[in-house]
């Protein structure tokens, strides 16, 4: 068993070694945030571990842009299934149902399962359905009616979830280990300000005192990086949508 004094060192020892499990690094940090008085950290940690519940913020890492398809029924009764198509698509009222990030909340144990499978997974959302009866109301005769509208994500795009959290993790240890020495831990301060730094991405500089050693974590601004959605055409929606969908 790890002393509490020895909670730091332990988790720079092995943050680093890809046979660790993602899992046991986190527990280590969620005792790193009970015993350094650091409810960010602890948080954080807890939240990876447990998945972010109810009305909880998400990392922007857990958040993926995703292919949408859909299962449709043509008028001639032909039944298509896992048909590509753009949110763009859809008219304003359905579109504003479907969102463009989808946040992954679940457990970290149980997305590494997900991308250990090597499989694709479709992603429902309780908002995809309300978005379907919205396109559904919007049809023109001889449209194809929209039975199912759902996400796919890949076990690789999963794969890079969990690789950003550990990267996260790496830069989170080694900003607290700074000017810490090996027996000892960071501040509580110190274990903050890891935590806002890379995984909130604060543009705040955050002092930390070690006996007469200061550093600074994060200092200056963050990056930023701006998508933007390609222009529409202007064409009428319904006329996209029977370009992708040709009546046998």
């Amino acid at each position: 068993m790890v002393a509490d004094a020895e909670l730091l060192r332990d988790l720079r020892e092995r943050v680093l070694d890809e046979s660790e499990s993602l899992a046991g690094l986190l527990r280590t940090c969620l005792a790193l945030g009970a015993v350094t008085g650091s409810e960010v950290l602890r948080s954080w940690a807890s939240s990876e571990l447990k998945g972010y519940e109810g009305r909880a913020e998400v990392p922007d890492y857990r958040k993926l842009r995703l292919p949408l398809y859909l299962d449709s029924m043509s008028i001639s009764q032909v039944y298509v299934r896992g048909y590509s198509v753009s949110r763009y698509m859809a008219p304003a009222d359905a579109r504003d149902l479907i969102p463009e990030l989808v946040s992954f909340r679940a457990p970290i144990e149980d997305l590494a399962g997900m991308a250990d499978s090597k499989e694709t997974h479709q992603i429902r959302l309780e908002s995809l359905k309300f978005a379907a009866w919205r396109w559904n109301c919007a049809r023109k005769d001889g449209d194809p009616w929209i039975a199912d509208l759902y996400y796919r994500v890949s076990s690789v795009s999963l794969a890079g979830v969990l690789s950003v959290v550990r990267t996260t993790l790496v830069e989170m240890v080694m900003d607290m280990a700074e000017h810490v020495p090996l027996d000892q831990l960071p501040t509580r301060r110190q274990a903050d300000a890891a935590v806002h730094v890379h995984v909130n991405g604060s543009r705040d500089e955050y002092h930390v005192n070690v006996e007469n050693n200061t550093g600074v974590i994060g200092q200056g601004p963050a990056g930023t990086q701006a998508q933007y959605a390609p222009s529409l055409s202007g064409e009428p929606w319904q006329q996209r949508w029977r370009s992708w969908f040709r009546r046998p």
